[in-house]
Formats: structure tokens, sequence, C-alpha cells
């Protein structure tokens, strides 16, 4: 009887901790979800790791994530199980630090419709981002200081750049010009014209380096219109590749030349495009290539120069096709 009371009581010592041991594993597998209350502590598990990410990762207090601190890390990197949650009325701000491995869901938000919570926020700042996919920036982000994008050949999508800002974009897809005061540098982009039509407005400056193209998606239509107050630079051995289906319309503002060409090699390419000024345009430095159906106008008593009369500020044309001057006068002004 005795033997069977201590076998009964052993095996329910042996149940309680197989049924402890088993809730601990389970909430151990759970743990892979943290929810911060102390800034302080996900940085340091961060920095334990060498900082890499690859757990979600709840923040319910503003955190600074600054790879010039000592105590933190100049790289954080993504792993396939990382995100960055965000509760309402929380600010986390990127700043000297570069992002590895970005995609579209690292970071969530949790916020909630009612009208009175205040909505959570993340500021990038100086950062560098790698994107193995394509991305689509949070609603309430904004993007401070300089920054470069490395898009892999990916799309990005919401860009907010705020006034004053830089950016280098590169190898990536664009659906958007950022709407600031801000100086951007495309290196390898493309620009798709999902809308029907894209305005580059206010005191944005834009430099081409390399290869940019603006095109249309699924052979749409689209309006390419320029009222910005500086000339787009292209910059050397550089080309601005304006695609069919495109009609760009000058309204700048900027005086002379919606374009600023550096020497020969910087070329503007029109690929059975349509380009129309609504001002007295004159090309200098650099060189057109028309290829396709391409087509030239101005509006009324207004005149596209070809080159100003000076030696050195020749302009160039290759017409691989016939260019089609559809409205107003074009000027040949070359010395030679």
């Amino acid at each position: 009887m005795k033997n069977s009371k201590f076998n009964l009581m052993f095996s329910s010592i042996l149940l309680a901790l197989f049924m402890h041991s088993t809730t601990f594993a389970f909430w151990f597998w759970k743990s892979e979800e943290k929810t911060i209350t102390d800034c302080n502590d996900v940085l340091h598990a961060i920095k334990e790791k060498s900082g890499v990410i690859d757990e979600i990762i709840t923040i319910t207090q503003d955190t600074v994530f600054d790879g010039n601190d000592e105590s933190f890390c100049p790289k954080l990197t993504f792993g396939k199980q990382a995100q960055i949650f965000l509760k309402d009325g929380v600010h986390a701000e990127f700043k000297n630090i570069e992002l590895c491995n970005l995609r579209n869901d690292i970071f969530a938000f949790e916020c909630c419709p009612c009208e009175h919570v205040k909505h959570p926020k993340i500021t990038f700042n100086s950062v560098v981002f790698n994107l193995i996919d394509d991305t689509m920036l949070p609603k309430y982000s904004f993007i401070h200081g300089n920054n470069v994008f490395n898009g892999n050949g990916f799309c990005l999508i919401n860009i907010n750049l705020t006034d004053g800002s830089t950016a280098i974009f590169e190898n990536l897809i664009l659906t958007e010009i950022p709407y600031s005061n801000c100086a951007i540098k495309l290196k390898n982009v493309e620009i798709a014209l999902r809308d029907e039509f894209m305005l580059i407005d206010q005191g944005i400056k834009i430099k081409i380096c390399k290869n940019v193209e603006f095109c249309t998606s699924q052979n749409n239509k689209s309006v390419l219109i320029l009222k910005c107050d500086h000339p787009i630079k292209i910059d050397t051995d550089s080309t601005l590749f304006i695609d069919k289906n495109v009609l760009c319309i000058n309204a700048s503002k900027c005086g002379a030349s919606p374009f600023l060409f550096t020497d020969k090699s910087s070329q503007l390419f029109l690929n059975g495009c349509s380009l129309l000024t609504l001002e007295d345009i004159t090309l200098t430095r650099g060189q057109l290539t028309c290829n396709g159906i391409s087509k030239l106008g101005s509006s009324k008593n207004n005149v596209i120069n070809l080159g100003n009369g000076n030696l050195e500020d020749d302009f160039y044309t290759e017409l691989r096709t016939d260019l089609q001057l559809v409205c107003g006068t074009l000027a040949y002004k070359n010395a030679e």
C-alpha cells in the first residue's frame, strides 16, 4: 500500500514536472516576439547579437537606434522573422546607421482608428537602406539628413524626404519623385509613371548619374510635367531616357533650360516620346539623341535653341529617325 502511494506520488511529481517543462518550452518559443518596455533593453539585446534581428520586437516607448553610439552598432541586419512593431504614440528614430535586408514587412504599426490616439512615427536620419525586395516605407515615416538607397533592382514606394534632406537612389525602381525642397541623385534608376501624370515641382534639385529612365507601365500614356525651380542636371557619361508614350511638358521656372548638361557625354534620349515647352529654352553642351517617332514642340512665340553661339556650348544631336517639330520654332545656334 505504501509502495502504491509512493508510486502514485512519484507519478504525480513526474506529471507536474512534465507539464511545467512543457509550459516553459511553449513560453520560450513564444519569446521570439518580445515586448520592450525599456528602450535600453532592446538596444542591448541587438548589440549582443551584433546587430542581427530575427524576431518580432514590440516597442512601447520612444527609442533611438544610433549607429554612431559606441554602445550600439553601425548596422542592423534583418532576418526572415524580423519585424519592428510600434505601439500607438511611440517614436522610433534610426540615424547614422545602415539597414540591411530591408523589405516590405519590417516595420509595422498598431494604428488605432480612434481620433484621439496619437499615431506611431518613424524617422530616418542619414541612413543607408539596402533592399532585398519591393518595399513600401511606413505611412508615418520621415527622412532627414543625407541618405542612400541601394535598391538592388527592387521598387521603393512612399518616400517622404523632408526639406533640406539629400538622397542617393541607386539601382532601383521609383514610382514617385519626392515633393520637397531636397536634393537627390539618381543612378541607374527607372521611374515608372503609373499614374496619368507626374509633377516634378517646388525646389527639388535632381542630378542624373549614369542612366535614368522615365517610362510608363503596360504601354499606358502618361504626362511628365517639369515645374521645378532648378534644372535637372545630367552628369558626365549619363543619360536621361524618356520612353515612348510619355509626354514631357516643360513649365519650369529655372530660366534658360529645364536640363543642365555637363558636357558632350551628357545625353537626353527621346525614345518615341514628345517634349513640349511652354517657355523659351536653350540646350547647350550636351547631346540630344532621338529614336522612334519623337516630337519636339514649343508654345506660340517660344523657341527651342540648340546651342547659343559659343563653341564650348555647342549642342549635339543624333537623329536615328526623323524628329518631328509639331509646333513652335527650332533654332540651330551652334558655332560649328
